[in-house]
């Protein structure tokens, strides 16, 4: 049986496995991420048997450093931040505005530019500071009446009704900038 060339680039090449140990995220992740910025960043991946698909040595730095750019918090000396930030967005203000995505994220500027790709006119509401693990009692008290469950984090209801009841929620909770333990 013949040996298969090997070629100068595929010796260069990093696995999507790679990327994602380097990132310090999951594989699916790192296979979503390559695909959702391929275009974006000019990346070429290679695909290979078994779905297997990776990347240039170039194109992965520039992944690496495209994503560390917006998510500064995964660093490789620091343990991720658990504080960031819950949300309300109309996602279709002019037709309807009373249909609203709430959520917690650790990058607001990341999350509404991915909503943007199925609700081009969104438009935040408010944020509130807020730790990871309040953000399902968050939600339990913003949406416990008053509202109907379109899908998922989408409600319909009344605008003035979550940020009020938000803004009770949150006011009694404490400054997420404390250290987490």
């Amino acid at each position: 049986m013949p040996e298969a060339m090997i070629t100068d680039e595929q010796v260069d090449m990093v696995s999507a496995k790679k990327v994602a140990e380097e990132l310090k995220i999951g594989k699916d992740y790192a296979l979503r991420l390559i695909k959702r910025r391929a275009k974006s960043l000019s990346l070429n991946p290679h695909y290979g048997k078994r779905n297997t698909v990776s990347l240039s040595r170039e194109d992965a730095d520039r992944l690496i450093a495209d994503f560390r750019a917006v998510r500064p918090f995964r660093s490789d000396d620091t343990k991720p931040t658990r504080s960031g930030c819950f949300y309300i967005i109309q996602l279709h203000p002019g037709d309807l505005p009373n249909r609203l995505k709430i959520g917690y994220t650790n990058n607001i500027d990341v999350r509404l530019s991915d909503h943007r790709t199925s609700a081009p006119t969104l438009r935040l509401v408010k944020c509130w500071p807020c730790r990871r693990n309040w953000e399902d009692a968050a939600k339990a008290c913003i949406t416990r009446d008053g509202c109907k469950v379109v899908g998922g984090e989408v409600f319909d209801g009344d605008v003035e009704a979550f940020i009020n009841r938000a803004e009770a929620f949150f006011a009694i909770m404490p400054r997420p900038q404390q250290p987490i333990t």
